[in-house]
């Protein structure tokens, strides 16, 4: 099949010398696609690609054939290496993961990066794609564990599919930063930008994490620039530091929607804004608050649909660990989302337009 994408002509010398690894593998590495015009087949995953993309700007058509795929590996000067471990090893988080989700991971890879987080990659098994990631070293809370459970059943915002005709964000959401956004000023960029914040404020807020992960959350979405450019160092840091040691903790849940929604708002005012140019703000911070309130209305009823799928297991796990934390958080699940969105819509206006 021929598909096209956006890359320059160093993006093709960068594919041809990468034999190590199938299309096919690849893809199914990644986890993240982008789709072509038509909305259905898969068109490419490959992050090496995307950041020639980025880097580059320019068209090229790369054909990929079945029996011969385009393969793909990161290559050292660009990025820490990706690696095999070695059998022990894999069996050994394999054992892991079938403790912890009661499925072997199909693959488990290795990045090399200061932290060296491990990557599992498990088979499709809810309504969203998703990637998990495990700690190398030390031994998992009773909390990393059950919220690393339940963020699989509910399909984490940072792990959705991405489509590319409509988001700046590309793979693992980190295709632009706030630094650069300002740089670009323009509309659909801020737009993309809060519309994915406003994703990520809805995880926090509907499954009760408070404050600290509405943080961890946005530094998923924002990367320091010269980190994103030169391609160095732990690229994939911000991906692997969500703290799930701060999730269902009864001191971080609040026992109101509306108290968290007083979180959603700060997290709307300290980062999703703070880096945008003001002329965006002033000439377009309607769409702003429409923008990130469609998003977070989105993510919550996306939320409240894999519960539903998976109602039995999660409450069974948040029941079996603690009461109130079991009703404080089933009550986020089944809330009207409709009557939540305008509360969060008049809390955004009150404070940014009045």
């Amino acid at each position: 099949m021929v598909c096209e994408y956006r890359y320059g002509p160093k993006a093709m010398e960068y594919l041809k010398n990468m034999p190590d690894i199938t299309y096919s593998e690849w893809r199914n590495f990644v986890r993240q696609k982008f789709r072509k015009k038509n909305g259905n087949e898969l068109a490419h995953a490959g992050k090496v690609a995307y950041y020639a993309w980025r880097k580059l700007g320019r068209d090229l058509n790369l054909s990929f054939e079945e029996e011969k795929p385009v393969s793909f590996e990161f290559k050292e000067s660009q990025f820490k290496t990706i690696k095999k471990i070695d059998e022990k090893t894999e069996e050994n988080f394999k054992k892991i993961g079938r403790e912890i989700y009661d499925e072997a991971p199909k693959n488990v890879m290795q990045f090399e990066t200061s932290t060296k987080p491990l990557l599992m990659i498990f088979e499709e098994s809810y309504k969203a794609p998703r990637m998990v990631i495990v700690k190398k070293k030390g031994f998992f809370s009773k909390e990393e564990v059950l919220a690393s459970k339940i963020y699989r059943y509910l399909g984490a915002t940072v792990f959705d599919v991405i489509d590319r005709k409509n988001m700046i964000f590309i793979e693992w959401l980190d295709g632009i930063d706030c630094e650069t956004l300002k740089k670009l000023g323009k509309e659909k960029d801020a737009l993309n930008y809060t519309y994915y914040l406003g994703k990520a404020s809805a995880d926090a807020h509907c499954i009760g994490l408070g404050d600290r992960l509405h943080n961890e959350r946005v530094n998923l979405l924002i990367l320091k620039s010269d980190v994103v450019e030169e391609f160095k160092d732990d690229v994939f840091n911000p991906v692997y530091n969500v703290d799930y040691e701060f999730a269902f903790m009864k001191a971080k849940l609040r026992k109101t929607p509306e108290e968290d929604l007083l979180s959603v708002r700060l997290t709307f005012k300290k980062v999703g804004l703070e880096n945008i140019s003001e002329d965006i703000i002033k000439a377009n911070l309607e769409n702003l608050i429409d923008t990130y309130v469609s998003g977070f209305s989105k993510r919550y009823r996306e939320i409240q649909e894999n519960y539903k799928i998976n109602k039995k297991k999660i409450d069974k796990l948040l029941s079996e660990y603690d009461q109130e934390v079991f009703q404080l958080c089933k009550m986020r699940f089944e809330l009207n989302v409709d009557i939540l969105t305008e509360k969060l819509k008049d809390m955004l206006i009150s404070t940014f337009l009045s």
